[in-house]
């Protein structure tokens, strides 16, 4: 299998009453929606980690670089339970800006339950039962999806464009009817909507 490489990504959300641009619409065509559940984890101190459990392993996803309006991403990490206390103050910890909220965590968590209540006593840590109706489609060199979304039981739709190219991304987003919209990673999204972080008002 050959390696996935990181990718430009720009990923917005809109209020599922506000009407979705005509050139997404018509670009996204008869696409059937996949559902998922997933928890993530975000931290009010940091939105470098993408982090989610789902299917029986912690996904991880890093922040690997800002490109003026695009965000570039590692591929996911997965890593099945136990897991190590190295993986959790290194990689997740350093990632959510708590690496020394979890020094004296246990050598290995070994079950998602035991994850979650540990990341309960952290401040400023939250948790989110994420559920998704995703639509995967392909548009100008992209990989492009549209997805209804509940946040803790909030409903959000979010709109995603991303390649390897980060010029393609900006092309395709353009062409999608999204230039107006700001570029919104799913932890900053999710800090925002639990009251972790602030809204910014010119939006």
């Amino acid at each position: 299998m050959e390696p996935v490489e990181s990718r430009y990504e720009f990923r917005c959300f809109v209020s599922p009453m506000e009407p979705l641009p005509p050139a997404t619409i018509q670009a996204m065509g008869d696409v059937t929606a996949r559902e998922s559940r997933e928890i993530y984890a975000v931290s009010a101190l940091g939105t470098g980690a993408n982090l989610k459990y789902r299917n029986g392993e912690m996904d991880l996803k890093r922040l690997l670089a800002v490109d003026g309006d695009l965000e570039q991403w590692s591929p996911g990490e997965r890593t099945s339970f136990p897991v190590a206390h190295e993986w959790l103050t290194e990689v997740l910890a350093l990632g959510l800006g708590i690496g020394d909220a979890l020094a004296s965590a246990p050598e290995s968590v070994t079950a998602p339950m035991l994850f979650e209540e540990l990341l309960r006593t952290v401040p400023g840590v939250g948790l989110a039962d994420v559920r998704k109706a995703r639509r995967i489609f392909e548009h100008a060199d992209c990989r492009a999806e549209h997805a209804m979304v509940h946040i803790n039981g909030a409903a959000i739709v979010t709109l995603c464009v991303e390649s390897t190219d980060p010029n393609a991304v900006r092309a395709a987003r353009a062409s999608l009817g999204l230039s107006g919209y700001e570029n919104t990673s799913y932890p900053t999204a999710i800090a925002r909507i639990m009251g972790l972080s602030p809204v910014p008002l010119h939006y």
